[in-house]
């Protein structure tokens, strides 16, 4: 009889232990929101969120008293909007709610048809000083938001859509962030979906600590908990306005590539998810998007986006529901869409294989661990 392996055994006896704690997560928050609740495409995670990533619904941590401020810097918030009247107020809220002491609020709205207009005037003469709007047609989401950024006057500048939520104390936080760091250009945190009445979903996969090459194969920065210096933008960075779906994400990786960039330890934002937003209404576009984004940027398309792509297609995984884990078939097509995706990029080919490797082995060390739970139930 042979050997086992005392390494394999450890990595079976391991995922044992997580598998009925992770299910147990599992069902405590299906149980609460029934099948609402997110579920981000990952190669290594799959239908837990992260560990050391606190659930939308736990209570927060309390936190320390920060001390004041000595010297704020003026924060400016760009935000694009079009026919978005039955969140802007919110949105607005979740801002001009902050007390920060130093702030500017720049609404670039591309013609609004709905109420959002009236709304801004009202805001406007309420918070004169702060609170500043345009309405006129524009080329799309990344032109409005490189108008504000135009426009900006502020040391530290934000970008937030008129549907998302900054948290409570976020633009202190980052405030405070930038004044211990005078290296650091640009800062993200922890967020969390939410839907369109603000109840939580879920947690946002975010990346605790910046890592540039990671960056190529996946998106885990959350774009409205994303601040940068003046000296960004004087260095002429600017949303792609070729792009209409992931230009955030084209962002990330240009700011990355030359600046230094520090991870905030903090819930800083929330992300509306809902059908109508472009995030699932135009999935497989994102899709195109990414994968020529992310050959422009690094010279290849990495496994774990095929995978997304084919998880979506093959097993009409849907971020708003409870994610089906991938078949052996989906990894197959992902493994051929990155193939043929990077065709003409022959030495990343290995690079790939090993990952295909990879992955096919966690699917089978997975599946093991699921047939050892069942046998000792």
């Amino acid at each position: 009889m042979e050997t086992p392996d005392p390494s394999a055994l450890n990595d079976i006896l391991s995922a044992l232990q997580l598998v009925p704690d992770l299910r147990r997560r599992e069902r405590e928050r299906t149980g609460r929101r029934g099948r609402e609740h997110v579920r981000p495409w990952d190669v290594e995670r799959e239908v837990a969120p992260p560990v050391d990533a606190p659930l939308a619904d736990a209570p927060p941590t309390p936190a320390p008293v920060a001390a004041p401020l000595v010297d704020p810097p003026l924060v400016s918030v760009v935000m694009p909007s079009l026919n978005q009247g039955r969140f802007i107020e919110r949105t607005l809220d979740s801002v001009l709610g902050q007390g920060y002491p130093r702030l500017e609020l720049l609404v670039i709205d591309g013609g609004s048809q709905d109420e959002t207009v009236a709304i801004l005037e009202r805001y406007r003469e309420r918070h004169r000083g702060v609170l500043d709007f345009v309405s006129e047609p524009d080329r799309g989401q990344a032109h409005a938001v490189n108008k504000g950024l135009d426009r900006a006057r502020g040391e530290v500048i934000g970008w937030l859509n008129s549907d998302d939520l900054y948290e409570p104390g976020c633009l202190g936080h980052v405030a405070r962030a930038f004044a211990a760091d005078p290296g650091c250009d640009a800062v993200y945190g922890h967020a969390r979906y939410v839907d369109t009445d603000d109840r939580p979903l879920g947690p946002y996969p975010s990346r605790p600590g910046f890592d540039w090459a990671a960056l190529a194969h996946e998106c885990y920065i959350c774009q409205p908990t994303v601040f940068w210096r003046r000296r960004v933008l004087e260095r002429g960075l600017r949303l792609d306005e070729r792009l209409d779906l992931c230009m955030d994400y084209d962002f990330w990786i240009r700011l990355g590539r030359e600046h230094e960039i520090r991870f905030l330890a903090r819930r800083l934002a929330s992300s509306r998810i809902y059908y109508e937003a472009k995030t699932l209404k135009y999935r497989s576009r994102i899709f195109d998007e990414v994968f020529a984004t992310v050959r422009r940027h690094y010279g290849f398309v990495p496994l774990s986006w095929t995978l997304g792509k084919a998880h979506h297609e093959h097993d009409l995984s849907d971020p708003l529901f409870p994610v089906r884990r991938p078949t052996w078939k989906t990894y197959r097509a992902a493994i051929w869409l990155a193939l043929r995706h990077n065709a003409a990029r022959p030495r990343f080919w290995p690079r790939l294989l090993r990952e295909g490797a990879r992955v096919s082995l966690h699917k089978l060390r997975r599946e093991w661990a699921a047939r050892f739970e069942t046998r000792l139930k």
